[in-house]
């Protein structure tokens, strides 16, 4: 036996007027392979990205149970020709172990952890919070002149024709 995940793609009309009946057809379908189911659910209502079977919007059903590896392509073969199945995917789960739920309750136990971190925060009153005193940065002598020199000071350096740069003092009547 081994562990697998499927994700089956049923139309969201019908999943909406007979859940149970759909569940139960899929659980039938897994059962008759010789499947030992350790979760089924609905997970998710999507809008299609293409029309599969005149269907715009999905509804996917998730399911994990351990089977026979070699009765899972008969499994799929029965799903393609359900008429309540739109489309099925079952994927081997490699990284679970023996137990089918233990990655779950790892996740569970890691948003409980957030939860209960997030109501200590709200319940402490919140205490005001000082700001450091800024300390003025060190400076050597000579650094106390103005970073942009003398405003009166109008020389720039521009490049003359042979390539070498020259100071030049700009003429305020030119």
């Amino acid at each position: 036996m081994r562990a697998y995940e499927g994700l089956f793609l049923v139309d969201e009309g019908k999943a909406t007027d007979d859940l149970n009946g759909i569940t139960d057809h899929i659980r039938d379908l897994l059962e008759r392979h010789g499947a030992e189911i350790a979760k089924l659910q609905k997970w998710d209502t999507h809008r299609l990205a293409y029309e599969i079977r005149g269907k715009r919007r999905g509804t996917y059903i998730l399911s994990k149970f351990e089977a026979d590896p070699d009765r899972i392509a008969a499994l799929r073969h029965d799903c393609h020709l359900s008429h309540i199945i739109l489309r099925a995917l079952i994927l081997k789960e490699e990284h679970i172990g023996e137990s089918l739920t233990e990655a779950e309750e790892a996740r569970r136990a890691k948003r409980l952890a957030q939860e209960k971190l997030k109501e200590e925060q709200a319940q402490e009153p919140e205490k005001p919070q000082a700001a450091p005193e800024a300390e003025p940065a060190p400076t050597e002598e000579g650094q106390d002149a103005d970073i942009l020199g003398d405003a009166g000071d109008l020389e720039e350096s521009a490049p003359d024709d042979s390539g070498n740069d020259e100071k030049k003092t700009a003429d305020p009547e030119s």
